[in-house]
């Protein structure tokens, strides 16, 4: 799991939830780091919060949508405004989860996340 989170108690506690249920988690603090660990390296998921610093995590989700790359993307924010969900849909993400998160929720949101993108659209 690729886990973009700039906040690093943050991703702590996501990656550690994540971790304790059996999971490996690379965590990179940025959207720059994100595109180039998946240029590096396969994933099967990333979760990856939106206000990051330089390239936000929808620009990041387009990015990797414009150059072909169909890994599940859950975009997890703490964002609160009505319109966050549809703009990440929007961009290219497979699910959206505000935080905070529990691990329960972070497995729920990969697991949809994972059918949305297997399943023919």
């Amino acid at each position: 799991i690729l886990l973009v989170e700039d906040d690093a108690t943050v991703a702590e506690v996501i990656a550690g939830l994540l971790r304790s249920r059996g999971h490996h988690v690379v965590h990179v603090l940025h959207g720059l780091g994100a595109l180039a660990e998946i240029a590096t390296d396969g994933f099967d998921v990333g979760l990856l919060d939106l206000d990051l610093p330089a390239l936000d995590g929808t620009a990041v989700a387009r990015q990797l949508r414009t150059l072909g790359y169909e890994l599940p993307l859950v975009a997890v924010t703490a964002r609160s405004d009505a319109y966050a969900e549809s703009q990440v849909l929007a961009a290219g993400f497979d699910g959206f989860l505000r935080k905070p998160v529990t691990g329960d929720m972070l497995v729920a949101a990969i697991v949809q996340a994972r059918a949305k993108r297997q399943s023919p659209a």
